[in-house]
C-alpha cells in the first residue's frame, strides 16, 4: 500500500497535481494567488490577472504593500514568513 508521503513524491502525482490546478484556474468563479514556483508551472495555461483586481478580491486583512512594475506581481505580508511575492490567477467573478 503506497502512503500519502510516497505518492506526493513520484513525479506522476506531481503532475497530475499541476494539470489540476491549470485546469481549476480555468473555471469560472475559481482564483487563487500564487508564489514563483508554481507560477512557473501553471503560466501560460490559466489566466493572469493584474494586481488591481487582486487588490478588489482578497481580504482586507491581506493587505498589498506594493505591485511591481509589471502590474502583475505583488508584495503582501505573510504571517510568520515576512513579505512574499505573489500573483493572482483565475478567473474570480466580479
Amino acid at each position: 500500500m503506497q502512503t500519502g508521503t510516497a505518492a506526493v513524491n513520484s513525479i506522476e502525482a506531481k503532475n497530475a497535481i499541476v494539470e489540476l490546478i491549470r485546469k481549476a484556474f480555468n473555471v469560472k468563479g475559481i482564483f487563487g494567488e500564487v508564489s514563483p514556483p508554481l507560477e512557473n508551472k501553471i503560466k501560460g495555461y490559466v489566466p493572469e490577472l493584474e494586481a488591481s483586481v487582486a487588490v478588489k478580491v482578497i481580504k482586507h486583512s491581506k493587505k498589498i504593500n506594493r505591485v511591481d512594475t509589471d502590474q502583475k506581481h505583488y508584495w503582501r505580508e505573510i504571517n510568520n514568513i515576512g513579505e512574499q511575492r505573489k500573483m493572482m490567477v483565475g478567473r474570480p467573478d466580479i
